[in-house]
């Protein structure tokens, strides 16, 4: 039976339904800015209505080499993995009081932008709200905000498995992924840069083989 078309014009409107419909190339593409893939929305996404499902369902959808070549593209796509695979970016971690929803909802429009000219603005606002009120949910809920962490982690460590050891073919990807990592753990405080370092090579034997290759020499 022929899958239903479905027309997609932002990744607010993704669910299990119907992202299973669109095709892999409709999926980079809503998830990409300016031609570059932006990986940093796996997490985003996590906060959709059933979310990680949807997010597992996308992964799953791609091909690993597919997915190294994306995300490893060049020096922007790499770093915008950094978001998910050290899990930045999405709380705010540097202000004195909790961010009201607003701030939330600013920070989830700017993530969407630019919607195309034939989105309705009430469609996105509704969207954007409905993400901007559980990620302030998970933000001040200890307990859900434990449980983003631990599905961001599973997200990372199936794209991370995906991706095919290092070779001739993909080192330059690999190479950008390794010079975003070490330059964001480096740029980090009160971060001990070999232990961060161990953990990642510990979770991922293909990242431990490219880092032992060329970033850390």
């Amino acid at each position: 039976m022929k899958k239903a078309k479905v027309s997609l014009t932002s990744w607010l409107e993704f669910t299990v339904e119907n992202t299973a419909n669109l095709t892999a190339d409709e999926i980079i593409q809503l998830l990409s800015h300016s031609g570059t893939f932006d990986s940093s929305k796996f997490g985003t996404m996590l906060f959709l209505p059933d979310g990680t499902r949807v997010v597992r369902q996308i992964v799953n959808g791609i091909p690993g080499d597919r997915l190294l070549k994306l995300i490893g593209k060049d020096a922007t796509s790499a770093d915008s993995f950094m978001c998910i695979l050290l899990n930045r970016e999405y709380f705010v971690n540097d202000m004195d009081e909790t961010p009201t929803e607003e701030v939330i909802r600013n920070s989830v429009r700017k993530e969407c932008e630019p919607f195309s000219l034939d989105f309705p603005r009430e469609k996105a606002d509704k969207l954007i709200t409905s993400v901007a009120q559980i990620m302030m949910e998970t933000y001040v809920d200890e307990n859900k905000r434990r449980e983003f962490e631990n599905n961001l982690r599973d997200v990372v460590d199936l794209i991370v498995s995906k991706f095919p050891p290092p070779n001739k073919e993909n080192q330059t990807c690999w190479d950008n992924i390794c010079k975003a990592i070490k330059i964001a753990i480096g740029e980090s405080r009160n971060t001990d840069e070999e232990e961060k370092f161990a953990e990642l090579e510990g979770r991922f034997p293909a990242l431990k083989a490219a880092m032992g290759t060329r970033v850390k020499n």
